[in-house]
C-alpha cells in the first residue's frame, strides 16, 4: 500500500512557503504521492452540496486564492525528489487538449518521470457538463504528443 495527501492549493493557508513545507515534510515521512487539485472556475451558484460546509457551498476563502495545479507540481518537481506528483483530477472538457498535453509532458520531464495525470470529464451539479467527444479527442492529442 502506498500513502499520498492532497495539499492545500487554495484559500489563506495556499502559496510558496506552505507548498516547501509540505514538501519537505511529506519526503522527510516518506509519504509517496503529493497530489494538487483542478478548478479553473468556482462558480458563485451551487446545485449540489457540499459536505464539509455548513452551507453546502465551498467555503469563501477557497475562492480568495486559488493555485492552479500545474503550476504548483511544477514547482514542487523542482524541491522534491523521491514522492510522485500528481493531479488528483484535471478536468479535461475546461482545457484545450494540445496545450494539456504539453503541460503534462513537461511537467513529468521537470520531475524527472514522477508525475501521475488524474483526469475527469466534469464537475459536480448543473454546472457539470461532460463532452462525449472531449475524453477520446484529449486521450488522441495526447497519444500523438507522447509517441
Amino acid at each position: 500500500m502506498e500513502f499520498g495527501m492532497q495539499l492545500t492549493s487554495r484559500g489563506p493557508d495556499a502559496g510558496p512557503e506552505a507548498f516547501d513545507a509540505f514538501a519537505r515534510k511529506a519526503e522527510e515521512t516518506g509519504l509517496e504521492r503529493i497530489w494538487a487539485s483542478d478548478h479553473l472556475i468556482l462558480p458563485p451558484l451551487h446545485t449540489s452540496s457540499y459536505h464539509t460546509h455548513p452551507r453546502g457551498q465551498m467555503p469563501d476563502v477557497w475562492k480568495a486564492r486559488y493555485y492552479q495545479p500545474f503550476s504548483v507540481l511544477n514547482f514542487l518537481a523542482a524541491r522534491t525528489t523521491k514522492a510522485r506528483l500528481g493531479t488528483s483530477v484535471v478536468i479535461v472538457p475546461m482545457r484545450n487538449p494540445i496545450e494539456l498535453a504539453a503541460q503534462v509532458t513537461e511537467l513529468d520531464q521537470m520531475c524527472g518521470g514522477r508525475f501521475d495525470f488524474g483526469i475527469g470529464a466534469a464537475g459536480t451539479g448543473r454546472n457539470s457538463r461532460p463532452s462525449a467527444t472531449t475524453l477520446p479527442t484529449g486521450a488522441s492529442a495526447w497519444t500523438r504528443r507522447w509517441t
